[in-house]
């Protein structure tokens, strides 16, 4: 799929059987293309979000995301502090990007995207909540 052409896949962690081991797999398989990987990730915890941004994600998908303090948080979760909670560790993600650690570090606030998936309206159509 990485040469496909395709601008962009999400590699699921939330319903799907892939394990971090697999996500890793599924990103390094990305390197060298044009193709960029999302993780959805199982909850909205910015825990969550770490290691798969670690691994060269450039955007998480965050699931539930049913109010602005659930999309602050996804925010929050995928930037490098002042601007963010994220914790320094991206020791694959420079070399699936073909950065430098210093150029990834001065990138990834800009570049790294907070995706929320706003679910609580479909749960409203199905008659699951008022």
């Amino acid at each position: 799929m990485a040469r496909s052409g395709l601008d962009w896949i999400v590699i699921d962690m939330e319903h799907g059987a892939i394990d971090l081991g697999a996500a890793h797999a599924m990103i390094a398989a990305t390197s060298g293309t044009p193709l960029v990987p999302f993780v959805r990730v199982p909850g909205g915890a910015a825990w969550h979000a770490k290691a798969p941004l670690d691994l060269g994600a450039m955007g998480i998908c965050f699931p539930m995301t049913t109010c602005r303090a659930d999309a602050e948080a996804a925010v929050r979760a995928v930037r490098y502090p002042p601007a963010g909670d994220r914790f320094w560790g991206p020791f694959y993600a420079p070399l699936r990007w073909n950065l430098s650690m210093r150029e990834y570090l001065d990138l990834a606030n800009d570049e790294v995207l907070a995706i929320g998936t706003i679910e609580h309206g479909w749960l409203r159509f199905l008659g699951q909540i008022s």
